[in-house]
């Protein structure tokens, strides 16, 4: 399966990103996932997952021994 955008909904005041546990489980499915952020009010906020997270941690992160 594939991911292609996700959408939060948060009753915060502001737009809120995913926390940083999150964007780590999603990049290594999504590295470029499409991510909108609404308040109940309708305020509204868009990243993309490469932009929230530019240097994630990855296999070729680790060196080899």
């Amino acid at each position: 399966r594939e991911f292609d955008a996700l959408v939060l909904v948060t009753e915060a005041d502001d737009p809120t990103p995913p926390c940083g546990q999150c964007r780590q489980v999603l990049v290594e499915f999504a590295p470029d996932l499409a991510i909108t952020s609404r308040t109940r009010a309708g305020a509204e906020r868009r990243w993309r997952l490469s932009e929230l997270l530019p240097h994630p941690f990855n296999p070729s992160s680790l060196t080899q021994r």
